[in-house]
């Protein structure tokens, strides 16, 4: 029947998980959190029949893992690292993780729905030490399934928490905190924003595969939407 449960299958258990992505046909499943002091990666090729955990960081603090998929489940891009340090950006194109671009404080990511496209932003830039704030981070992407990226200077010097993508890799959407939210309808070139205000944290952004629809939410504020690719937004004012 549409719409119910037809199983549920155990992962592992005592995980504190921050992030969920799955191939568009279900059989690859990637999961991202912590278990104690340790980063891991629940991964499944099989829609969950069978799991592998592998841990990526281990010691205090550390950052929980964002991972995205492609549709076809082919190419997935992984933040991870220290919460307290540059965390890493890896790509794995089916023949294993392989580092990226130069270690920064990443907080959020998104690719197309073919995954040679992806946006990755960071939340701080250089280290963080007892009474020294570190500059805000920059906006890259890439076209060439991860090989390359390149720093988008419209938006400027941001805090990123969200990022999403259309489809088809021309429209992101990117929520910062308090500097508004980011529109590019060209893959990256040019940049609009939107409700800009100090006192609003956008904490999650999605946005349909035609790249049309758009919504954010955070702190400080109700769900917003749009309908016209970010142009205009409404406050949904019977959300939470």
């Amino acid at each position: 029947m549409r719409g119910t449960i037809s199983s549920i299958r155990p992962w592992k258990a005592g995980i504190n998980v921050s992030s969920v992505s799955m191939s568009n046909n279900g059989n690859v499943l990637y999961a991202g959190g912590t278990v104690g002091p340790s980063s891991v990666l629940v991964y499944s090729g099989n829609g969950g029949v069978r799991v592998d955990q592998s841990v990526f960081w281990a010691g205090n603090n550390s950052l929980r893992p964002q991972v995205v998929l492609s549709d076809s489940g082919g190419i997935a891009y992984l933040i991870t690292g220290l919460a307290n340090e540059p965390s890493a950006l890896s790509v794995n194109s089916g023949t294993g993780w392989s580092p990226r671009e130069s270690a920064r404080h990443w907080r959020a990511i998104a690719c197309s729905g073919d995954g040679t496209k992806a946006v990755a932003g960071a939340y701080y830039d250089g280290n963080l030490f007892y009474g020294y704030l570190p500059l805000p981070g920059e906006l890259y992407t890439t076209e060439d399934s991860g090989t390359t990226w390149l720093k988008r200077s419209g938006p400027g010097a941001q805090r990123w928490q969200a990022l999403a993508y259309s489809k088809d890799g021309k429209v992101i959407l990117g929520g910062v905190t308090g500097g508004g939210l980011w529109i590019s309808r060209d893959s990256g070139l040019t940049w609009i924003v939107r409700l800009a205000s100090p006192g609003r944290e956008w904490q999650t952004v999605a946005a349909s595969a035609d790249g049309k629809v758009l919504a954010a939410a955070g702190n400080n504020t109700k769900i917003w939407t749009s309908y016209d690719m970010g142009d205009t937004w409404k406050e949904q004012a019977n959300s939470a």
